[in-house]
């Protein structure tokens, strides 16, 4: 896909991976409509993209919330007449143990992560046209699923699965389909939700800068690859998890789980009751 005079919608674009592209698509002559939960991080964001990129746009909503995805989608297409592609960047986690987690939280994982990414290709399919591309930004977790975030590993693993049906039932009407698995991030993800302070420091050192990743995915979408993985070193867990698999969830466990569980307990004992 060449990218100049594209209408590209990024999902999440006012912070992290989402903001490093809408910057990414405007270098590269697209026109980038911004789409962000919060209504000041837009107006941030189209402040800073104006001046390269004087077309665009930006909405705020909710992407949990079908009913204004569809207002908004519907808006973005009557406005520039087409969406030649759209990115899901758009998400949130925890570090909380399965049976812990509350139905708000469940609720709070899964509205953007998974739900969100739905109603976004479901309002964003009937305006595009062949030659255009869904990217679905979920994470190494869709592949090989990390305890302490259950609800945030089947909501991406749901996306991956998602990407690779629509891969098949969309190319018939031309539109292609990119799935990104990314590893660790040095992303706002972490500050919004409290148990991330309780995070591995070894994960923390694996952080790679959203930058990183928007470059992979446009190289993705201008060559039309189905699947990304970055770092591409995260591959080899990717194998060994299914060339070995018994021995992969015993190394998780013993390795990771065991010892962050211990450190979840001890946080929570000492919060006040």
């Amino acid at each position: 896909m060449d990218l100049a005079g594209r209408i590209s919608v990024v999902t999440g674009a006012g912070s992290g991976l989402g903001r490093a592209l809408a910057r990414e698509l405007a270098a590269a002559r697209a026109l980038p409509v911004v789409v962000d939960l919060r209504e000041e991080r837009v107006r941030r964001m189209l402040e800073e993209l104006r001046p390269s990129s004087p077309a665009a746009a930006g909405w705020s909503c909710d992407i949990g919330d079908r009913a204004r995805v569809g207002a908004v989608f519907a808006e973005i297409g009557e406005r520039f007449g087409r969406i030649d592609l759209l990115v899901n960047c758009a998400g949130r986690s925890l570090l909380k143990p399965f049976l812990d987690t509350t139905d708000e939280e469940i609720d709070w994982v899964l509205g953007p992560n998974l739900l969100g990414v739905v109603h976004c290709i479901r309002a964003a399919a009937p305006w595009m046209r062949s030659g255009g591309r869904i990217v679905n930004v979920t994470s190494v977790s869709g592949r090989v699923a990390t305890p302490g975030e259950a609800f945030y590993s089947a909501a991406k693993a749901g996306v991956v699965s998602l990407s690779e049906s629509l891969a098949a039932e969309l190319a018939s009407r031309g539109i292609g389909v990119t799935v990104v698995l990314p590893g660790e991030m040095s992303t706002a993800l972490f500050d919004e939700h409290p148990s991330w302070q309780q995070r591995p420091d070894f994960q923390r050192r694996m952080e790679i800068p959203p930058e990183r990743v928007a470059a992979a995915i446009l190289r993705a979408v201008r060559h039309e690859r189905f699947e990304v993985v970055v770092p591409r070193w995260m591959r080899w867990s990717l194998r060994l998890q299914r060339l070995a698999p018994r021995l992969f969830r015993r190394g998780v466990k013993r390795f990771y789980w065991d010892p962050l569980e211990a450190r979840l307990r001890s946080a929570a004992d000492e919060r006040p009751t």
